[in-house]
């Protein structure tokens, strides 16, 4: 018939195999850092909550959001996680005061809760006719201009 062929990367794309000692090396170092509790993991450990706990603003964000379902609880939950996690970079190394930084991640998280039902950005209203409109798909844009009156510059270039 005829001898079967192996297919062969394109030049520059070899795959090279670390030494077998280099490798076990490697995997003994990231098992080491998650069983001793790596810095970062500790870090990310204190700045979330175990999923038995429901965040301090998810009633706010319920009564925002004009649910107030339990079903949607966790869910509410998780967009404030979600809305935390946007915000994080572009405060890092600013001190804010509690109830600005409450009202900033509540409008992320509400804009983050409404855009379920806006896909792709435009939200489709039926009752009465209503044309469907396009709103904005950063989950940040609400956040931007409070944060530049707190103080920080965040946002600039983002029409």
């Amino acid at each position: 018939m005829g001898v079967q062929r192996l297919p062969v990367p394109a030049p520059g794309r070899q795959h090279h195999q670390p030494d077998p000692p280099v490798q076990r090396l490697r995997l003994r170092r990231v098992r080491h850092h998650v069983q001793a509790g790596h810095p970062a993991r500790q870090v990310r450990r204190r700045l979330t909550m175990s999923d038995t706990e429901q965040d301090p603003l998810t009633s706010r964000l319920a009564y925002l959001a004009g649910t107030m379902d339990d079903d949607d609880r966790p869910t509410l939950s998780d967009m404030l996680k979600t809305a935390r996690a946007y915000l994080a970079p572009h405060i890092a190394g600013y001190t804010l005061a509690q109830p600005l930084l409450d009202d900033v991640v509540l409008g992320i998280s509400l804009d983050l809760w409404q855009a379920k039902d806006a896909r792709n950005g435009i939200v489709g209203l039926t009752v009465d006719g209503v044309e469907p409109f396009r709103i904005s798909t950063d989950p940040m844009r609400s956040a931007w201009p409070k944060l530049r009156a707190a103080g920080i510059p965040a946002g600039m270039g983002v029409s």
